[in-house]
């Protein structure tokens, strides 16, 4: 007994030992790959010439052994034979999808003929039409003793054709007499249309060869499709594929699939490299009889129950390849990857085999594309000694060689390095941890300790080293890419630089040329100038006063002279740059000097001139009597609708008068006047102010409200005008009439049509009665048009038409001019009254010619008007999330001024909405359950933050449905930018080995929908709350804090202070827009392992703080049975595989511009511990 079991360890030791020297060896050569290279830029020797290290697969596991015979697959595999007739009737039966039409086209797009056809293949050896000739296929029969034996069909004088041999390998499947079929290998490399239909009908029961074909015709990356165990085809539960689409050059005497992207020049020269896509797939297929059933725990499955085949079971691996190379083939000696005499243990040794065998071919094919857009692009050595070569490179020629080969060049780096990353992520995503160690629930799970299982394992272990010296590889190519296109870069600057300067030499050299046919132009024009008056002069004596008897001449040369001597004077001196301004100059004045004579003659203003303002109750009015006021020789007239607005002006003043005057009754006007008169003997300066705009639709207004504004700001400005000129003119005085209009008056905006035709009546009756009055009486006449000033204008001095139903939308102009408008006021946008009233008093105590309009947009009085502000909605506006959003675009001098703010929250009658709204936020409530509610409180938004709140429901459907009706309003309204707080798909993420956390993967599944439908949107994705601490952490009886949770000492926590640096990231992403769009930005200051988390906590309080590890059940039993297992699983997620699933921080952090707030930081802010 104890003798065979020593003979039992010591067979034990000799395979863990033999295992051991093959790890070494592995490592040894893979290891070796990395040193120093001799060719420049990283080039590595191992990718450069022929095959890769490893080109055969025998050291990818340890050799089997004799003793291992009973661990290799022992069921047979299901065999199958088809003949020449089953093929004819399944091309002619079978419904070909669109895909399987395209790689079939020659053949299914004529029945009649396929019936006719005596023969499918071609007959006899030699070349094909259909090029079948070309195709390579490798069969393989796999007995239980793991070794493949290659499936050979050929007769012995060689008559058959490549298409019938392959045929005759592929229609019988476990026929074999010499030993059972534990398993079939299938690799297939540029098949013809008749051998991917002998493809399709011998695998079509096997595999969904539809699926198949259509990943091969589609453009699209490289993808991995694994997990398939709850699939409703069986023949999807059963299967396993990857595949693969990117680039490779053409080879000679090759060419692409019909279906392919390919340049259509397919020979290779200096300045062409032919590029094809190309793809494969590697598929695997398990026939296992009863495969185990699981249980399906995802919330939106479409079944309930899934079912994982035995690895172990009778196997079948296809590997179709479709690329127009020869780089599949190996060179150097080296065999085909199952010809090397190694055993397979089962499918998916076999398959992991070819899936790496495509990732070493298609490293070769990158580099040899790297190689060759190298030379393309790179200079050669003779460029240093070679002048024309120089030259043809730093100055582009007529045909753009070069510019279009740094662009094409650039290009497909970036294309190739864009499907390098899609062939990494697809492994990467695929093979985990859990895969590796035979723990994943549905690929190719270990449900048991055994030898067979242990050294399967041990294989695995291998397998996966060579796997990621793949990946590392790829990473180095990728690097080796961006190299090379900086390089590129730096190439298409000099080019462009010095093709602009050779361009900028022409342009002078061409300027030059244009001066001198500028000159010609002129000396052209003097003559042309010369003859015209002398030709003048010649006709009018030719026709009158030419004596017709030899007589003096003259009269004729005195009169030629004295009109050319002039004329050619003028012209001469308007040809001139100083001439003719001056020219234009004195004829502006003139004009202005005789067509507006009467109103621009000097006044003169008395040193105790009587000053008339109406409209003195605020702003403009108010300010400029307080300015006269305070000047003691003046006498001031201050007159307003409702006396106590006067109440700032003295009583006791002699100088001030105070009237009650309301502009719309001629009476009172009459009455004013005739006060003023009898008080200070006359009037000097009038100035008239009353006024108030009318906003509204037009359509809504009655006709009082049309009456009553013309009748107050243009008829009272004639009320007031008509009394005060016979003051002025019969006084002898004159004076200085001064009407306030408004920019309003030259130009109009929607939703204020009566005000504005008040104010254009005002400056076109002022400026026609300007040129009315006689210029001897000297009253002169000025039209002041302010532009937005910081008075109660929108209050008290605004009246608002009814609202029409027709001009509710939110996206009417109307109605955008005035969220506009109030975002100003509320910014603080306008003049102060205060620099009005100084510039028109300015203007009026002068005395000097006053011209009929002045308008305040001076330099002293220029408000500059920014872009008008976007509208961003934000939900949660008085949430932590929401609230933190809010408060740094109102802090942020940039964003507070491209943003209007909308808050959405619940009750908005609440103190933090009320504190919202007198910070300038528009606040509404809104139902996100409500699709109509959603879109109502979207219109007109350009950015919307949106934060859904699980646990006002703790349902995953009504979280759902609430993102989905924001993201489907958005997409309706035309949202410019969403920017949604997410979180991870656990249960995507693990696998499903963590499926109880809905409050995540709600808010992942909105994620998904919004990119779905294509509304513009960024991620962010909020760590820890720090805030989550002070439930967490609790206070012992001797003042020390603890704290406990289910999770490692190696787990991180990405913690945030969500308040205050939520908004800091939002900014972040409002500001880089285009470059966060569709990326995830991680909102966590840093990660913290519980032990940072303690001794920050202890450091930051002084108090002695305690962290434990609990297990699950004593974590579940803190927490309401309802909410223990999510709970559970979510500090289980942060451990492994990570809350982030083990992404850094740093490119998130690079878009943020403020500090972020550290744990010991919060700590000490809030004052919590």
């Amino acid at each position: 007994m104890a003798a065979r079991e020593l003979d039992e360890l010591r067979k034990q030791l000799e395979t863990l030992q033999r295992s051991h020297d093959t790890l070494l060896k592995s490592l040894t050569a893979s290891n070796g790959s990395f040193g120093p290279s001799d060719v420049p830029r990283l080039r590595r020797n191992a990718t450069q010439r022929g095959d890769a290290v490893f080109a055969d697969t025998s050291t990818l596991s340890d050799d089997s052994s004799d003793d291992e015979d009973d661990f290799f697959v022992q069921s047979e595999l299901p065999s199958q034979s088809f003949d020449h007739e089953h093929l004819r009737e399944h091309l002619k039966t079978h419904n070909w999808d669109e895909h399987g039409r395209d790689i079939l086209a020659s053949l299914v797009s004529d029945p009649v003929k396929l019936s006719k056809q005596p023969h499918l293949f071609h007959l006899g050896p030699g070349p094909a039409d259909d090029r079948s000739h070309y195709s390579h296929f490798q069969v393989y029969d796999v007995g239980p003793d793991g070794v493949p034996q290659l499936v050979e069909v050929s007769s012995a004088d060689n008559t058959m054709s490549k298409a019938t041999e392959i045929w005759h390998s592929l229609r019988d499947i476990g026929k074999s007499s010499d030993k059972p079929t534990s398993g079939r290998i299938t690799v297939a490399r540029e098949p013809s249309p008749i051998l991917f239909g002998a493809l399709h009908l011998t695998l079509h029961n096997t595999f969904d060869m539809d699926e198949l074909f259509r990943h091969l015709v589609r453009t699209e990356a490289s993808s991995a499709h694994m997990f398939r165990a709850f699939q409703e085809d069986p023949r999807h539960r059963r299967t396993f594929f990857f595949t693969f689409e990117y680039y490779t050059i053409i080879g000679d005497d090759c060419k692409p699939m019909q279906w392919q992207n390919a340049d259509r020049v397919t020979s290779s020269s200096d300045s062409h490299i032919p590029l094809s896509r190309c793809g494969a797939v590697v598929a695997l297929a398990l026939f296992d009889e009863n495969p185990r059933r699981v249980r399906n725990r995802a919330r939106r499955s479409k079944t309930n129950y899934g079912f994982v085949s035995d690895m172990w079971s009778p196997y079948q691996v296809l590997q179709l390849e479709c690329f127009p190379d020869w780089k599949s083939t190996p060179i150097n000696g080296n065999p085909y990857t199952f010809e090397n005499g190694h055993r397979y243990l089962n499918g998916p040794e076999a398959f992991l085999h070819a899936l790496l065998t495509e990732y070493r071919d298609a490293r070769k094919r990158y580099d040899e594309i790297y190689r060759q857009i190298t030379e393309l692009v790179t200079p050669p050595l003779g460029f240093l000694f070679d002048e024309e070569a120089r030259r043809k490179r730093l100055f582009e020629d007529k045909n753009f060689t070069w510019t279009r080969r740094y662009f094409y060049a650039h290009q497909a780096l970036g294309n190739v390095n864009d499907s390098i990353k899609a062939m990494i992520d697809a492994f990467e995503d695929t093979f985990t941890d859990d895969v590796w160690e035979g723990e994943s629930k549905t690929l190719w799970p270990l449900y048991e300790e055994s030898p067979r299982n242990d050294h399967w394992k041990r294989r695995l272990r291998i397998l996966r080293l060579q796997f990621e010296r793949e990946m590392k590889e790829l990473r180095v190519l990728q690097r080796e890419n961006n190299e090379r296109r900086h390089e590129i870069e730096t190439l298409q600057e000099q080019l462009f630089s010095g093709t602009s300067i050779q361009e900028s030499r022409k342009s002078v050299e061409l300027a030059d040329v244009t001066v001198h046919q500028g000159y010609n132009i002129k000396v052209l024009t003097i003559v042309n100038l010369f003859f015209m008056p002398l030709t003048f002069v010649t006709s009018i004596f030719g026709m009158t006063n030419m004596p017709a008897e030899p007589a003096p001449y003259w009269p004729f040369a005195i009169t030629l002279v004295a009109i050319c001597v002039p004329f050619f004077s003028i012209i001469g001196f308007l040809s001139t740059n100083y001439g003719y301004h001056v020219w234009a100059t004195k004829t502006r004045q003139l004009w202005r000097d005789e067509m507006f004579a009467a109103n621009t003659k000097p006044y003169h203003l008395p040193a105790d001139a009587v000053w008339f303002v109406t409209g003195c109750s605020s702003g403009i009015g108010k300010t400029l009597a307080q300015h006269i006021a305070s000047k003691p020789s003046y006498r001031l007239i201050a007159t307003a609708r409702n006396p106590s607005d006067l109440s700032y002006l003295p009583d006791n003043n002699s100088n001030i008068l105070k009237l009650t005057l309301d502009v719309t009754s001629s009476s009172a006007v009459s009455c004013a006047f005739k006060t003023s008169v009898e008080q200070f003997g006359t009037i000097d300066v009038l100035i008239n102010n009353a006024g108030y705009a009318l906003s509204g639709d037009t359509e809504s207004a009655t006709e009082a409200e049309s009456h009553d504004i013309m009748e107050t700001n243009f008829f009272g400005t004639v009320r007031t005008t008509i009394a005060a000129l016979p003051h002025m003119r019969d006084g002898g005085r004159g004076g200085l009439i001064m009407n306030i209009s408004s920019v309003a008056g030259v130009c109009a905006f929607p939703g204020h049509a009566f005000y504005h035709a008040s104010k254009h009546a005002v400056e076109g009756w002022t400026e026609s009665v300007a040129k009315e009055v006689s210029q001897d009486w000297g009253i002169s006449f000025c039209i002041v048009e302010p532009s937005a000033v910081k008075t109660n204008f929108e209050g008290h001095s605004k009246k608002n038409t009814a609202s029409h139903p027709a001009y509710a939308n939110a996206e009417m102009p109307a109605r955008m001019l005035q969220r506009y408008v109030d975002a100003g006021l509320k910014q603080g946008a306008g003049m102060e009254p205060e620099d009005v009233a100084r510039v028109l008093y300015k203007i009026a105590s002068k005395g000097e010619k006053t011209r009929p309009s002045a308008p305040t947009a001076s330099a002293a009085l220029q408000t500059k008007v920014d872009i008008m502000p976007k509208l961003i909605t934000v939900f949660g506006a008085t949430g932590n999330q929401g609230g933190s959003v809010i408060k740094h675009i109102l802090a942020d001098s940039t964003l507070s001024k491209t943003f209007q703010i909308r808050g959405i929250t619940r009750d908005t009658s609440k103190p933090a909405a009320q504190a919202l709204a007198r910070q300038g936020v528009e606040l509404k409530s809104a139902d996100l359950s409500d699709k109509t509610s959603v879109t109502e409180a979207l219109q007109g938004s350009d950015t919307v933050f949106l934060v859904t709140n699980y646990w006002e429901s703790a349902k995953y459907d009504v979280e759902f449905g609430q993102g989905r009706n924001v993201a489907d309003a958005s997409k309706e309204l035309g949202v410019q930018h969403l920017i949604f707080s997410t979180l991870l798909h656990v249960g995507k993420v693990t696998n499903g080995r963590l499926s109880h956390v809905p409050h995540f993967e709600a808010k992942a599944d909105i994620e998904e929908y919004i990119k779905e439908i294509g509304v513009p949107a960024s991620f962010y994705l909020p760590g820890y709350f720090m805030s989550n601490f002070k439930q967490s952490v609790q206070k012992g009886e001797d003042g020390s804090l603890s704290f406990a949770f289910p999770v490692s000492n190696d787990a991180k926590f990405p913690l945030i202070d969500i308040a205050e640096d939520t908004g800091k990231f939002v900014k972040g992403i409002l500001k880089n827009r285009d470059a966060t769009l569709n990326k995830h930005i991680l909102g966590a200051e840093n990660y913290y392992t519980p032990e940072q988390i303690r001794s920050g906590l202890e450091a930051a309080t002084g108090k002695r703080t305690h962290f434990a590890q609990i297990t699950a059940e004593q974590y579940k039993g803190f927490l309401p049975e309802f909410i223990a297992e999510e709970m559970l699983e979510n500090h289980q997620f942060i451990d492994e595989p990570g809350y982030y699933d083990g992404a850094e921080l740093k490119e998130s952090h690079d878009v943020v511009q403020d500090k972020l707030v550290s744990w010991e930081e919060f700590i000490k802010k809030s004052g919590a511990f």
